[in-house]
């Protein structure tokens, strides 16, 4: 079943809002079964990234799939945790918690600066 493009938008691109603990696990469904068959790939993969060049100067094909593989296992996993840190702060902010966004949460967004300026 798709999401529409402004539900995905809501849910994973942006850390605005709130929702409750139902429509978190259900946003976190998509996240795991995107994230499991790349793991898995990973595991299979991973023994062909030990390569020694002293013994075999030249990369098997093998070899260079897996580290091809790798750059884009990297992507999925950065994409994956981002939608997920977004995710994670609406469920925060409903329990009326502070969201862990990290460094990402020092930034001062436009709404605070325009206050600041104001008082100025």
């Amino acid at each position: 079943m798709p999401i529409d493009p402004a539900r995905f938008h809501f849910l994973y691109r942006n850390d605005q809002g709130r929702i409750d603990a139902v429509t978190w696990l259900k946003g976190l469904r998509p996240l795991a079964m995107t994230l499991i068959p790349f793991v898995v790939i990973w595991k299979l993969l991973a023994p062909y990234t030990n390569h020694d060049i002293a013994k075999d100067p030249f990369f098997p094909p093998l070899t260079i799939a897996a580290y091809a593989y790798t750059i884009l296992y990297a992507f999925v996993v950065i994409f994956i945790a981002i939608s997920y840190v977004n995710l994670s702060a609406k469920r925060f902010r409903d329990r009326a918690l502070f969201p862990p966004l990290g460094l990402a949460s020092l930034a001062r967004s436009e709404e605070h600066t325009s206050e600041l300026q104001s008082r100025l």
